[in-house]
């Protein structure tokens, strides 16, 4: 997880470990989407109790940061040769 600095600190550690696990080792892993209209999907419900809080980098003050970080992640990591699931470009 460590081999490369994080694109950034404040999120995005599953897509991390995900485009490193296969960028260095052909590792094969699987980020789900997170829905909003389904929380089935969600590996925890916590975050909506405890994730918009003044301090949680989701709070929803700071969803337009939060998210457009997250965006550029992506982005960034499949220019690099990640794949997604849905084979965004």
């Amino acid at each position: 997880m460590w081999r490369e600095e994080p694109f950034t600190w404040e999120n995005g550690e599953d897509i991390q470990l995900s485009y490193l696990c296969k960028k260095y080792g052909n590792i094969k892993t699987y980020v789900p989407p997170h829905p909003t209209s389904n929380a089935d999907f969600f590996s925890s419900l916590k975050g909506m109790k405890y994730g918009v809080d003044e301090k949680a980098t989701s709070r929803p003050s700071n969803h337009k940061v939060f998210y457009n970080e997250r965006d550029e992640q992506v982005a960034t990591y499949i220019d690099n040769g990640w794949e997604t699931v849905r084979r965004v470009k």
